[in-house]
């Protein structure tokens, strides 16, 4: 996250990383592999399960925390995660590759 109320980092599908629109700074690139593995779990993942299980108690941007809202392109349509409102799960499989593309961005 960037600046006191938060930011966008968009990972294209050619594995370009980038701020969102109002800045487009150029972050680097995923590596290939990473990539892959983060569009294999993209397409087994269980978004009805993983939104099944609400977000109950106060979400943290309401004493400093943060909140995660991932976006992830399927072929049947854009699919929202927000953690104020689902919890994540970072063992997830999904929310580990996101976050391993995150790591692994080369610059």
């Amino acid at each position: 996250m960037q600046g006191a109320c938060g930011g966008v980092v968009v990972i294209d599908a050619d594995g370009r990383v980038h701020t969102g629109p109002a800045e487009n700074k150029d972050l680097g690139v995923v590596p290939e592999a990473t990539l892959e593995g983060l569009a294999t779990e993209i397409e087994q993942a269980d978004f009805a399960a993983i939104k099944s299980r609400p977000f109950t108690d106060t979400c943290p941007i309401a004493f400093d925390g943060q909140q995660v809202i991932y976006t992830f392109a399927t072929p049947s349509g854009d699919e929202r995660i927000d953690s104020c409102e689902v919890i994540v799960d970072p063992a997830n499989p999904l929310f580990a590759a996101v976050q391993a593309a995150l790591a692994g961005i080369e610059r």
